[in-house]
């Protein structure tokens, strides 16, 4: 709490709050300058069969009879099937063999 007749505390030059910045240079690449050799990119469901044929799964359940797969459950479990058919069967984590399970038992009714 100031009082009325004393002045105001000085206050940083805008340079000095530079100073506190990372120099120039130091940030890091962006995304475009990222993507050179050396780098790993994901590959597109044309190049990997595994991620087409979860692509193919997912446009199955979308397309499904909803009176026997109800769409809700179609429009979420479709984008997870890269992540978890995808995935190796002994890397999983339990969401993801969840999400097989639940793929699987939908695909059998």
């Amino acid at each position: 709490a100031r009082h009325l007749g004393t002045p105001p505390p000085p206050r940083a030059h805008p340079t000095e709050l530079f100073k506190a910045m990372a120099p120039r240079g130091s940030k890091r690449a962006s995304s475009a300058a990222a993507s050179g050799p050396g780098t790993k990119r994901r590959p597109a469901a044309e190049e990997c069969p595994v991620l087409a044929k979860c692509d193919a799964i997912g446009k199955a359940l979308l397309a499904a009879d909803p009176a026997v797969v109800p769409p809700s459950a179609a429009k979420m479990l479709a984008p997870m099937l890269r992540h978890s058919l995808g995935a190796v069967k002994e890397g999983r984590h339990e969401f993801q063999a969840s999400v097989v399970n639940m793929v699987g038992d939908l695909l059998q009714t």
